[in-house]
C-alpha cells in the first residue's frame, strides 16, 4: 500500500519526535533536513532546526536562532523576530546586535517600555567598553538603528555616563562620537533637538557640542 506525500510527512514528523525523546541527535537532524524542504517558510525551517539543537543541548542553536530571527525581520514579521531574540537573551546572549535589533524591532510595534528597557541595557553594556570597542560596536549598531534611535541612544548614553561619575574622557568620546553623528546622517531639526536635549541635561556639556560645531565650521 502507497502512502500519500502528506502521511508520509505526518509519519516523517513522528519518526523525528521519536528520535529527540530516545536522544538520537544525529537520526533527528537528518529527518530535520528532509522535513525542512516541505516547509515553505525558511525562517520558520531554522527556527525549527535551533530548537532540535537546543534539545540536545547544542550551542549552535544559538547562531540558528539568530539567523531564523533576521530571516522573520526580513519577512517584516516583528512579533516572532522579537520572540526569538529573546529567548537568545533568555539563553544568556547579549551583544550590542541583539540589544540594537530589539530596540529597532519593537520600536516598529510601538512598544514604547520594551524600547526603553533594551535601550537601557545597551546603554550600560557600551559604558562597559574600552575605546575602540566603542567605535565597532557604534558603527554596528548604526546600521541597524534609524536616525531617531541612534541619536536617542547617544543621548542615554551620554546622560548616564554624567550621572555614574565615568569621568570626563568617556563622556567628551560620546558627545564628540554623537555629534558628528547628528552633523553627517541627522536634519537641522534632529540637531537642534540634540542640542535642546544636551542644554537640559547639562550646560557644560551644551557649551562643549557648541564649541565642536564652532570649531568644524
Amino acid at each position: 500500500m502507497k502512502h500519500a506525500p502528506s502521511e508520509k510527512y505526518s509519519i516523517a514528523w513522528f519518526k523525528l519526535s521519536e528520535c529527540i525523546a530516545k536522544g538520537e541527535r544525529e537520526r533527528a537532524l537528518g529527518l530535520y533536513r528532509l522535513l525542512a524542504h516541505s516547509l515553505d517558510n525558511k525562517a520558520l525551517a531554522k527556527q525549527l532546526e535551533a530548537d532540535i539543537l537546543l534539545l540536545f543541548g547544542d550551542t549552535a542553536a544559538h547562531e540558528k536562532y539568530q539567523e531564523a530571527a533576521l530571516l522573520f525581520a526580513a519577512q517584516h514579521k516583528w512579533h516572532e523576530a522579537t520572540a526569538l531574540y529573546e529567548h537568545l537573551v533568555s539563553l544568556g546572549r547579549t551583544s550590542v546586535e541583539i540589544y540594537a535589533s530589539l530596540i529597532n524591532w519593537y520600536d516598529k510595534l510601538a512598544r514604547t517600555e520594551k524600547v526603553g528597557s533594551y535601550r537601557a541595557k545597551l546603554v550600560h553594556q557600551l559604558s562597559c567598553l574600552d575605546t575602540a570597542e566603542r567605535a565597532r560596536a557604534c558603527e554596528q549598531i548604526g546600521a541597524i538603528l534609524d536616525s531617531n534611535q541612534m541619536i536617542a541612544l547617544y543621548l542615554s548614553v551620554i546622560g548616564y555616563c554624567k550621572a555614574e561619575g565615568l569621568g570626563e574622557q568617556t563622556v567628551e568620546f560620546w558627545i564628540t562620537r554623537s555629534l558628528n553623528y547628528v552633523v553627517k546622517s541627522g536634519s537641522s531639526a534632529q540637531l537642534q533637538q540634540y542640542l535642546a536635549h544636551l542644554e537640559s541635561l547639562d550646560l557644560g556639556l551644551y557649551q562643549l557640542a557648541k564649541q565642536s560645531i564652532e570649531r568644524a565650521s
